[in-house]
């Protein structure tokens, strides 16, 4: 999925992967969180230019800010989601 801002960076799902990368002069380079090996990630989008939420299939949002992980959480147990909240 291509970041909606900057065109040399993208994220890479699926299964056991969360891949955040950015390309300079023809080499792809890692970056940021990707611990996702025990997630079976099956879908994301780039809620803004800061924040991605990733869904997998057990039920489970994961949401990235800032290249870190700020939470995991199971839809069944979300009324709602604020990232804002959070913050504090």
């Amino acid at each position: 999925m291509p970041h909606p801002n900057d065109a040399t960076s993208c994220v890479l799902v699926g299964p056991g992967l969360f891949r955040m990368m950015a390309v300079a002069e023809t080499v792809w380079r890692q970056f940021g969180w990707q611990k996702a090996d025990q997630l079976s990630i099956c879908c994301a989008v780039h809620l803004s230019a800061e924040r991605i939420l990733a869904g997998t299939t057990d039920g489970r949002f994961v949401l990235v800010e800032n290249n870190d992980l700020k939470g995991i959480f199971k839809a069944t147990d979300l009324k709602e989601l604020d990232p804002k909240a959070l913050e504090a």
